[in-house]
C-alpha cells in the first residue's frame, strides 16, 4: 500500500513538472561574445556568450545541446554541447557555452563557417534539442528555429 502511494505521488509530480503547470518560460537572448578555440578540417570549437533569464523559482541543468546548423539550405553542420551548464533560479545573467561544430561536408562548409564568424552574423536555421535536468528528472526541448544572429565580440 505504502509502496503504491509513494509510486501515485511519484508520477504526480513528474506529471505537474513536465506540465509545464506553475513553470515559467525561460529567456534566450541574442549572442554577446564569441571566441575561436580551435578550427580544423573536422569542425570549429568555440565559445559563445548568451544572456538567459530563469524566472523560475528553481535552478535546472542545460545537459546537452545538439543542433543541425544550417546556412540558406545548406547543411554547415551539428552543432554540440556536452558540459553541464547550471542556469541559477530567479536570475538573469549571461552563461558562456562551449560549442563544437562538426563539419557536414568538407566541400562548402569550412569556408562558409569561417565567413560567418568573420561577417560577425549570420542567417541560420537551427534545429534539434536541448536536454534539461532538474535532480532525476529530464526534459527534451525542440530547437527549430532560423534567425539573424550578430556575433558581436567585446575584447
Amino acid at each position: 500500500m505504502i509502496k503504491s502511494l509513494r509510486s501515485i505521488g511519484i508520477f504526480l509530480f513528474v506529471a505537474l513538472f513536465f506540465s509545464g503547470c506553475g513553470i515559467q518560460e525561460v529567456g534566450i537572448g541574442e549572442i554577446t561574445d564569441f571566441q575561436i578555440n580551435k578550427i580544423d578540417f573536422s569542425g570549429v570549437s568555440f565559445d559563445i556568450v548568451i544572456p538567459i533569464e530563469n524566472p523560475n523559482g528553481f535552478s535546472f541543468k542545460l545537459k546537452k545541446i545538439k543542433v543541425s546548423v544550417f546556412s540558406d539550405t545548406t547543411l554547415l553542420g551539428t552543432a554540440i554541447n556536452d558540459k553541464p551548464i547550471l542556469i541559477s533560479k530567479n536570475s538573469s545573467k549571461d552563461y558562456h557555452l562551449p560549442l563544437t561544430i562538426k563539419y557536414a561536408s568538407l566541400k562548402n562548409a569550412p569556408m562558409q563557417v569561417l565567413q560567418m564568424f568573420f561577417k560577425r552574423s549570420a542567417h541560420l536555421h537551427l534545429k534539434g534539442f536541448a536536454r534539461v535536468t532538474k535532480g532525476l528528472l529530464w526534459k527534451t526541448i525542440p530547437i527549430d528555429e532560423t534567425r539573424n544572429y550578430q556575433l558581436r565580440r567585446h575584447h
